[in-house]
């Protein structure tokens, strides 16, 4: 990614939920159009 805090950002979120890479990498697709990919989460 350009941006790394935008990785810094999706790892402490997923962190502090307790969710896993998929489940993050889903609420993401059902949020905007933009793919992230499940390894920069």
């Amino acid at each position: 990614m350009k941006n790394p805090n935008i990785a810094k950002m999706l790892k402490y979120y997923r962190k502090c939920n307790r969710l896993s890479v998929a489940e993050v990498s889903e609420k993401l697709e059902a949020i905007s159009p933009i793919s992230v990919a499940v390894k920069t989460i």
